[in-house]
């Protein structure tokens, strides 16, 4: 039989063969998932308190864009949300890059945030749930891995960001000349990074070279070898495939009838001379031949200007800096329209595609209408705030990154969409107020410094020096310290207030520690840690009816016994006894398994209180 039918045999024998070899993959996963080996990539993790269920985001979740030999990736905002959504609760997620993140002002000042702030301030009977996916240098193909984990969440709307990083953002292959093997690459490579044994084979090649075998980049490598021209095949490779991770995000969103937001893109072209411009001449740079021109234009060398110009010209008629020269001569004439059409002309030619160019806003806007997304035009909006429609420092603080204004902008112009489709349910007709926001928002020091550390990152970024030398931050004011710890990303943003609320705190500079806290609240408002600081302060100072308050809005994350135990307090002190004693009976409670949260001293304070609450009551009747 064997020898009538040898191929059986041959193919019985492969078949056994390949379903071995599964099998030992399939072991080698679970073994390493067994010992805890690698990261788990699920986006969430359910918790439960107070008998509610609550999905829990994983911070983590983004190092799967990042390669493994990177170790300053960007995480997730700690959200948690519930299972069960209740019947008056709105929930929007928020799905993009830096802009959408809120870079450089990270914690203190970005979308979600300020858009909580205002939603809040519309209508107080709603729910708002701002969940933050959003990520730094994230490009499309993160922002389309995200989306899918959505559906199951029951999205109310999903507000989308993207298109800043398809150059340099990550994942990148960016050296595919072929869209379509960049693509299948890129999306391969999301793919197979959950798998422990793909951990493990990066770790293992990383050990043995400098650089990962899939040339994953994030958004600080070196992009020597990465200039892109406009209109060549890997600038059109970019759009397509950014175009082709949106039509995949729209099956999604429309299979489960998810309304989205899409916004467009927007630049600073007039205050940050070109990266990168395409020279014939190899010894030529930017920032030189920017300095000439800028001292004889300060000197009002008409002549001279003009000359240096046309030299350049003829030198390199297709460099990018000659055209924003060209366009800072024609400010100054008051020649504004050749002067915005110079400055556009600057940033096509710039070779690192920072800065988006008018097409990428054409297809988005084109495929917003197509698919019936709702659009909103931060573009047109920052144009409408900027002398002469040429965008500048008076709305970003960078190339790309906006000022604190111009996130205010951002969130209105989503704000005023929703509004105009019948997502926001008024009870009162409310019109946004920079003014008073920038009065009421909770903003701090740190993070009005935060701002002014990233503005000279970014001037020597463009010149290649470094930021702070470790021995200059001995000399530097604590503020100082932690935000440029912060920026160089040596510590959290969350760790950067922590630090200062601690500093001022064990200072007893009450006023400038409670500054620090009201920051840490306005994104984590759970930090127990914080709050225990805050409250610590407002008993001391005698401040009762504000810890009542904090205990109202807080009600069921007083897990600590000195919480407790204060806020018992504040009751006993305005008189009602019953719900102070209710805190003090819960105190009690906690320091059965938590008997060194409070002091000798407060724990003989805590049953004389106890005592006299009980009598008070008994007096009452």
């Amino acid at each position: 039989m064997n020898k009538k039918h040898p191929h059986l045999k041959n193919s019985i024998f492969d078949f056994i063969l390949i379903a071995f070899s599964i099998l030992i993959l399939f072991f080698i996963e679970y073994s390493l998932q067994l010992i805890g080996f690698g990261e788990s990539y699920s986006l969430d993790k359910i918790i439960e308190k107070n008998d509610i269920k609550y999905y829990s985001i994983n911070e983590n979740f983004p190092k799967k864009f990042f390669s493994s030999n990177i170790q300053n990736y960007s995480k997730f905002r700690k959200s948690f949300f519930k299972v069960k959504k209740d019947s008056n609760t709105f929930r929007v997620f928020v799905v993009g890059g830096n802009m959408a993140n809120g870079v450089p002002y990270d914690e203190s000042i970005n979308f979600s945030s300020i858009f909580r702030y205002f939603l809040n301030d519309s209508n107080r009977e709603i729910d708002w749930e701002i969940i933050d996916l959003s990520i730094n240098s994230i490009n499309s193909y993160g922002v389309n891995d995200i989306i899918k984990h959505l559906p199951k969440y029951q999205p109310d709307l999903v507000i989308l960001n993207t298109g800043y990083n398809e150059f340099f953002g990550t994942p990148n292959f960016s050296k595919n000349k072929n869209y379509q093997l960049e693509y299948f690459y890129t999306k391969s490579f999301i793919f197979f990074r959950k798998f422990r044994i793909y951990q493990l084979t990066e770790k293992i090649v990383n050990f043995f070279q400098e650089q990962s075998v899939n040339k994953i980049k994030y958004l600080s490598a070196d992009f020597e070898n990465d200039r892109v021209d406009f209109k060549s095949s890997e600038y059109y490779n970019k759009r397509k495939n950014f175009l082709r991770n949106l039509y995949k995000i729209e099956n999604i969103t429309d299979r489960y009838h998810i309304p989205v937001i899409i916004s467009n893109l927007s630049a600073n072209i007039l205050s940050i001379p070109p990266f990168h411009s395409k020279f014939n001449d190899e010894e030529l740079t930017d920032i030189k031949l920017y300095q000439d021109f800028s001292n004889y234009l300060n000197q009002d060398d008409k002549t001279r200007v003009k000359d240096w110009l046309q030299d350049l010209k003829s030198w390199e008629p297709q460099s990018a800096i000659y055209y924003f020269c060209q366009a800072k001569l024609d400010e100054k004439n008051n020649n504004y329209d050749l002067s915005l059409k110079n400055y556009s002309k600057a940033v096509q030619l710039d070779q690192f595609h920072f800065r988006p160019l008018k097409d990428w806003n054409f297809a988005i806007k084109n495929f917003a209408n197509e698919k019936e997304w709702m659009f909103a035009n931060i573009d047109s909006v920052y144009n409408d705030l900027t002398s002469n429609r040429i965008k500048s420092e008076n709305i970003f603080i960078d190339h790309i990154h906006p000022n604190i204004k111009g996130y205010w902008l951002f969130v209105k112009e989503h704000f005023n969409v929703m509004r105009k489709n019948d997502l926001l349910n008024f009870k009162k007709n409310n019109k946004l107020n920079f003014n008073r926001f920038a009065k009421e928002y909770p903003l701090t020091n740190f993070s009005k410094y935060n701002q002014s550390i990233y503005s000279e990152k970014i001037r020597k970024f463009i010149y290649g020096d470094n930021i702070y030398k470790d021995q200059d931050l001995t000399q530097v004011s604590i503020v100082k310290k932690f935000a440029s710890q912060n920026i160089n990303n040596e510590i959290s943003w969350l760790k950067a207030n922590e630090e200062l609320l601690n500093y001022y705190y064990q200072k007893g500079d009450y006023q400038e520690a409670s500054q620090y806290f009201k920051n840490i609240q306005t994104t984590y408002p759970y930090n127990q840690e914080a709050q225990l600081k805050y409250v610590s302060i407002l008993f001391k100072d005698s401040y009762w009816q504000k810890i009542i308050e904090f205990n109202e809005e807080f009600l069921g994350t007083f897990e600590h016994a000195k919480l407790s135990y204060y806020c018992g307090v504040a009751y006993y002190k305005i008189g009602n006894f019953k719900k102070s004693l209710k805190c003090f009976e819960n105190t009690k409670k906690l320091l059965e398994t938590n008997f060194y949260q409070l002091s000798d001293f407060e724990k003989t304070k805590l049953y004389k209180y106890y005592e006299k609450s009980l009598k008070k009551i008994g007096e009452d009747g």
